[in-house]
């Protein structure tokens, strides 16, 4: 009697269904744990070891995912309390299996975060992010609110680009811490001081960017709510390009830096310049055309048929007035004195013949420059 022999598989096979059903069954995983062993490999892979108290697993992130877990998570180091979210791969020839990570991020941060989406919901629904209720920016700003740490480089590299583009401007700074606990209630109280004493035509809210958790201050309601309420445009400047924080949606319009934001509020002087320049060209060229058609104008009058006969005209009464003017010369009884001649009046009236002068009159002799009295022999 013969029985059936049990095939044995080998450890390569044995190794294969392990790893079908470990990926398989654990595609997508996300655990909490402590980096132990973190190291950079000469490719840029991030290797470590996620632990516990009562167990550890090997873990590994791909040069890619690396590069963006070291920008996000600048504080990484051995120690941390994190958590990651990637896949189990099992390594056959070693036999062992590792985890390999696509997201990590530091362990609590999953429940802020889920708070601050529920606040964005709760905010949106409000109107708080409506494009209506946004306030334009100013044209032409004189005065600058800047809110930052007076000791980061936000303001300097704020400072610096306004200093370049527009320096007619001033630079109204109120110090805030931009992290910690401190850092939000420090930006509402710095928002409310400059909208209502601070004289300034738009704020700039900023900060370099950093860590989730650097940027929390930036998600805090009432610091929301207090830009929302503010009646000069606030320009949220917070991060880097990738950083999107709730004072982003709610001001009146977002810079992805802190240099960028002092471009948004600022015209370029020498794109000023040469608008001004553009003006006076055109104005010049207008007044040029209008001047040379009203002098195109005044000639076509000038040696106008109807102009001639006007001036025809106008010399023909020159000519009447003239001889009009001879003969009144001609009749007028000075004329005669200015050739020399006298007029003899007794009083107002003229002698004009011998006979008619009265017996004891007295007369007057009148010359053009003078008069005597006379009596008859």
């Amino acid at each position: 009697m013969q029985t059936e022999s049990k095939a044995i598989p080998t450890v390569s096979e044995l190794t294969q269904k392990i790893k079908t059903l470990l990926e398989n069954g654990f595609d997508r995983v996300e655990v909490e744990g402590e980096i132990n062993g973190l190291k950079t490999s000469a490719n840029g892979h991030l290797y470590f070891t996620l632990k516990d108290e009562g167990a550890q697993i090997s873990s590994v992130a791909w040069r890619g995912v690396a590069i963006r877990i070291k920008s996000d998570f600048p504080t990484l180091q051995e120690g941390s309390q994190v958590v990651a979210r990637g896949r189990v791969q099992v390594y056959a020839p070693r036999g062992s299996y590792q985890l390999v990570v696509d997201h990590l991020e530091e362990a609590g941060l999953g429940k802020a975060f889920e708070a601050i989406e529920k606040l964005k919901q709760k905010l949106k629904a409000e109107g708080l992010f409506d494009e209506a209720r946004k306030k334009p920016l100013p044209l032409f700003p004189h005065r600058i609110g800047v809110i930052t740490s007076a000791g980061g480089a936000a303001l300097h590299d704020i400072t610096s680009t306004l200093e370049n583009r527009w320096p007619l401007a001033t630079v109204v700074l109120h110090h805030a811490a931009v992290q910690g606990d401190q850092a939000a209630s420090e930006c509402v109280h710095a928002l409310q001081t400059l909208d209502q004493i601070g004289n300034v035509d738009v704020i700039i809210l900023g900060r370099g960017g950093g860590s989730a958790e650097d940027l929390m201050a930036f998600n805090d309601e009432a610091l929301a709510r207090a830009i929302a309420a503010t009646h000069t445009p606030v320009v949220s400047a917070v991060g880097h390009e990738t950083d999107i924080s709730i004072s982003d949606f709610v001001a009146d319009a977002r810079a992805a830096t802190p240099t960028k934001g002092a471009v948004l509020v600022t015209p370029h002087r020498d794109d000023v310049q040469a608008r001004i320049d553009g003006w006076s060209d055109r104005l010049k060229t207008t007044l040029d055309t209008r001047l040379d058609r009203l002098r195109k104008h005044v000639t076509q009058l000038r040696d106008s048929y109807a102009l001639r006969a006007f001036q025809d005209k106008v010399g023909q009464y020159r000519q009447k007035v003239s001889l009009l003017t001879s003969e009144l010369e001609r009749l007028n009884p000075e004329t005669p004195l200015k050739l020399g001649y006298t007029r003899v009046q007794e009083g107002e009236t003229w002698i004009r013949n011998a006979h008619d002068v009265p017996t004891d009159a007295t007369l007057d002799l009148v010359w053009h420059d003078g008069s005597v009295k006379v009596k008859p022999l």
